[in-house]
């Protein structure tokens, strides 16, 4: 296709009506408001298509690019360093995505959520229901969005930064641990497990079927730390 043709069709096309974006001012105003309904659709058509596993997961993508734009992120660790942040939905049995949304900067809906956590209930809400487990990082893990998932039905394992809100002293404790050395709390059918490794390996659970684990031994509890653990990294 000719260039001149290319651009004359890309200032043409129309995927929603401008007389009804809100002002910049408005707390409800959308970045993505020209776009909104083919990202509507993309995601729709993605979960139609497809039946996901048991077992998915929720992480961060980079789309390249280097224009302008007032979204524009820049992470200097990453592989692609610049361009659109996305946050995604994946089957981890496959990859496949079932859900995805670009991140537009600092939300102004007065939502008390951290943004981890606001990441992953919208990407979850109308999609996953009961029995569902979702596996995260540090990023998104926080006492608070476990506790929410698990009212929902779904289960979470991620690893936890030591520094969350609600965690048990033990969990903030800066003390080596030995390889293959484990303590864990379990409330509510919620555990939470320091392992470990190399280095100290904290790991936020919601398993709710572990919540009686309390009154068991400490072999039983190594079992259920165990399967716990063996759990996160195929999840990701």
């Amino acid at each position: 296709m000719p260039y001149t043709r290319f651009s004359k069709l890309t200032e043409m096309i129309d995927f929603n009506d401008n007389d009804s974006m809100l002002p910049r001012t408005d707390p409800n105003y959308g970045k993505l408001h020209k776009i909104r309904p083919l990202i509507d659709h993309i995601n729709q058509t993605s979960n139609k298509s497809y039946n996901t596993s048991k077992t998915v997961s929720v992480d961060e993508s980079m789309i390249p690019f280097s224009e302008r734009s007032s979204f524009i992120q820049y992470m200097p660790m990453k592989p692609i360093k610049r361009g659109f942040k996305v946050w995604c939905l994946s089957d981890s049995s496959t990859g496949y995505v079932v859900k995805s949304e670009v991140y537009t900067g600092k939300a102004r809906d007065g939502s008390k959520n951290p943004l981890g956590a606001r990441v992953v209930l919208n990407l979850v809400s109308n999609i996953l229901g009961v029995g569902y487990l979702i596996a995260f990082d540090n990023f998104f893990t926080s006492v608070n969005l476990v506790e929410e998932l698990l009212d929902k039905g779904i289960y979470s394992v991620g690893t936890v930064r030591n520094n969350r809100k609600g965690l048990p002293e033990m969990m903030k404790a800066k003390e080596k641990t030995k390889r293959g050395d484990f303590n864990n709390r379990i409330t509510k059918g919620i555990s939470a497990i320091k392992y470990g490794q190399e280095t100290s390996h904290n790991v936020d659970v919601s398993f709710q079927s572990y919540g009686n684990c309390r009154d068991h031994s400490e072999t039983e509890r190594w079992i259920s730390a165990s399967y716990i653990l063996s759990n996160y990294d195929p999840g990701l």
